[in-house]
């Protein structure tokens, strides 16, 4: 996962079509898509009143990710500078413990394949 706070995309690349552009689509085990892995999610934080990075910058770098075919994508607007608040700690604690995997977890939980049909 990746998460950009109060960042942006040059517009010299929102035209591109990188080499690693298919490596960011869903990925699969066996032919079946691998559960809550189905691609790489983004977080996108942004102060409404940013004077060092323009909203719209942010808004653009959502719009282009979400072009682009990445998973999930989501977008927090905030009512402030440029900076951080406790509200934008809680939604990427939010964000980071939906995309950490819990160690405790079992990975035929997670991945859908018993480890018998591991190689």
């Amino acid at each position: 996962g990746l998460a950009c706070l109060s960042g942006w995309l040059p517009k010299s690349i929102t035209k591109m079509r990188p080499a690693w552009k298919d490596q960011l689509l869903p990925t699969y085990w066996k032919g079946k898509k691998a559960g809550v892995r189905g691609g790489v999610q983004i977080l996108v934080g942004h102060g409404m009143k940013d004077e060092v990075v323009p909203f719209k910058l942010g808004r653009r770098l959502f719009k282009h990710a979400r072009k682009m075919g990445f998973s999930v994508v989501e977008m927090h607007k905030y009512d402030m500078g440029h900076g951080l608040c406790n509200r934008e700690f809680h939604d990427l604690r939010i964000f980071l413990d939906r995309i950490i995997p819990n160690p405790i977890t079992p990975l035929e939980e997670r991945y859908g394949v018993p480890a018998s049909e591991w190689k």
